[in-house]
Formats: structure tokens, C-alpha cells, sequence
């Protein structure tokens, strides 16, 4: 499956992580296969991530050594047999805290081939609850919105309209063209013809809308021709009416002899609006926008200069 969002080496390298959590890799094995350096497990570390063991130094007896290879020296024979009775390997500093070894003892053992220290490399665990990687790897790609756009469309079948899609995810017209361009949906563009619509009449007003009515149609009397004009901001929730006050405010602007414009925030939100608005002002409503053709663009210019 392609993947989502911008590349990232943080959300590749906890992915990996993530996968190998039952048995650990070193940093070095995760830089590796995430193609990353040890700056960006750092990175995964100090957002409490992952957390990487501490540097050990290990000490190992060689295979088959016995306290006679070491001659005539008590304290180096009692040295490896310490180590020999650990199964032949100690992490370093705890076995010279627990022995009292000297290393000057440790150095001797080792230029006689008896034993030898290895630095051993941190491991990368994961310290974040498996179920929440994903949410992480999408958040540090930048992927959100197209993976709710993935989310909305699975088991819709057919086409769905995508102002819902919008509304829905928060996504926009640039997500879904990138999703379109990885494969992962397609867009359609459909042939909008208006219909015919017949007149609709203004509805009786909410008690949370007409007061909101009564101060805007205060200001629209108050307008002269040439005069600056008035903002007023609405707050509403989705289905709440404002576009009934969108309505009204035109009505009265046409009735003093002026024109309006409606701006749509979206392209796709077209079709609905032109049938609400020609249900209101049959046959005097032009649409432009950017998918029309230049014929279409030069009739609803035409229409709108007469």
C-alpha cells in the first residue's frame, strides 16, 4: 500500500520498533533498516517513545578456559573462576562491584587470551502502548486527514459526494487530490445541469434567528447608495438557519435595487446551493467558477451584466 503523508524518519523508525517489540533491535539495527542516525531515535526517545538501554560493557571468558591457563597468579586464577561461575560472562562493573576485582586484574586476564571485554549496544524498546504506534506514525507523517478520508470511504460503495467527505474529515479538495494521485480513490467530475426550479417562500423564523435578522435588516435600511457596507458575522451550527438569513439579506438588497454575490466555500458545494438559491430567485442566478467552460463562464457573465 503507498504510503501516506510526507516521509518521515521518526514514524519509519518507531514503525520498526514497533514490529520487532517481542525481540528488540540494537540502535544500530533500527538506524539501519529505518535508513536513519541515532539523533532520531533520541528524537522517538525524549517524547517517551522508546527508551534505550544503557551502554554495557560486558566480560566473557574465552571458550574453554580454565583457572590453570593463567600459571602462577592466585588472584588472576580467583578472578576467572568468578567469571567462570557465572556461566563464563558478567556485565563488567557489576562483576567487579561484586567481586572486588581489580582491573588491573581484568587487563592481565585479557593479554593472556582468557578473557576479553565487549561493548555491547543499547537496545530500542518501546515504551508507547502498542495500539496508540499508528495514531503516532500518522500524526509525524502529516497523514491524518488522508487516513480519515480512507476511514470515511471504506465500505461506502458507489461514489460519495465530497462535500460530505469534507465535513466529515476536515480533509480538502489538495488530500483528496494527493489519495487520487497515490491510486488509493478516484475523482469524478459530473455534468451539473440546474434545475428547474419553482419559487420558495421565506419560513417563519427561529427565536435564535430572528433577532439575528432583526439587526442586519436594521443595517441594510440604513445603507445609502455609496455608502460603505456592513459586516455582520453569523454563528451558527450546521442546519441552524443561517442561509435563511443569507436569503432574506438578498431579498431586501434586491428590493433596493442592488445585486448580490454568494461566495461558496467550495467548488463541490455548488450543486446544493445553486438548487437553494434558484428555489429562491428563480431565473436570476448566475454560477462561476473555475470547472466551467469558457462558453459556460461567458453565458452566466452575460447574464449577469443584464
Amino acid at each position: 500500500m503507498p504510503r501516506l503523508g510526507h516521509p518521515s524518519k521518526q514514524a519509519d523508525a518507531l514503525h520498526i520498533v514497533a514490529r520487532r517489540a517481542d525481540s528488540p533491535l540494537t540502535l544500530s539495527q533500527v538506524c539501519q533498516l529505518a535508513e536513519c542516525s541515532a539523533s532520531t531515535i533520541q528524537g522517538l526517545a525524549e517524547k517517551g517513545w522508546v527508551q534505550m538501554t544503557p551502554r554495557r560493557t560486558v566480560l566473557s571468558a574465552r571458550a574453554g578456559a580454565q583457572t590453570s591457563d593463567v600459571g602462577a597468579a592466585p588472584v588472576q586464577a580467583q578472578a576467572l573462576a568468578a567469571l567462570l561461575a557465572r556461566g563464563g560472562t558478567a556485565e563488567l562493573q557489576s562483576f567487579l562491584h561484586e567481586t572486588d576485582v581489580r582491573p588491573g586484574t581484568i587487563a592481565a586476564l585479557e593479554k593472556k587470551g582468557v578473557a576479553c571485554r565487549v561493548q555491547e549496544e543499547p537496545l530500542v524498546l518501546l515504551t508507547l502502548p502498542e495500539a496508540e504506534v499508528m495514531e503516532r506514525v500518522v500524526a509525524l507523517r502529516g497523514s491524518e486527514k488522508q487516513r480519515a478520508v480512507l476511514q470515511a470511504l471504506r465500505g461506502r460503495p458507489g461514489r460519495v459526494w465530497v462535500g460530505g467527505v469534507y465535513a466529515e474529515t476536515g480533509a480538502d479538495l489538495a488530500t483528496l487530490r494527493s489519495l487520487a494521485e497515490r491510486g488509493l480513490i478516484s475523482l469524478h467530475a459530473e455534468e451539473y445541469d440546474r434545475p428547474e426550479a419553482g419559487p420558495a417562500g421565506p419560513v417563519r423564523l427561529t427565536a435564535e434567528q430572528q433577532p439575528a435578522w432583526e439587526a442586519i435588516a436594521r443595517e441594510l435600511g440604513k445603507r445609502r447608495p455609496g455608502e460603505d457596507p456592513f459586516v455582520a458575522l453569523l454563528h451558527g451550527v450546521t442546519g441552524s438557519g443561517k442561509t435563511e438569513l443569507y436569503f432574506r439579506a438578498l431579498e431586501a438588497t434586491l428590493a433596493a435595487g442592488r445585486r448580490g454575490i454568494v461566495l461558496v466555500p467550495e467548488i463541490s458545494l455548488t450543486p446544493q446551493t445553486v438548487q437553494r438559491f434558484e428555489a429562491r430567485f428563480p431565473g436570476r442566478v448566475a454560477v462561476l467558477h473555475s470547472e466551467l467552460s469558457q462558453g459556460q463562464r461567458y453565458a452566466a457573465w452575460n447574464r449577469v451584466r443584464c
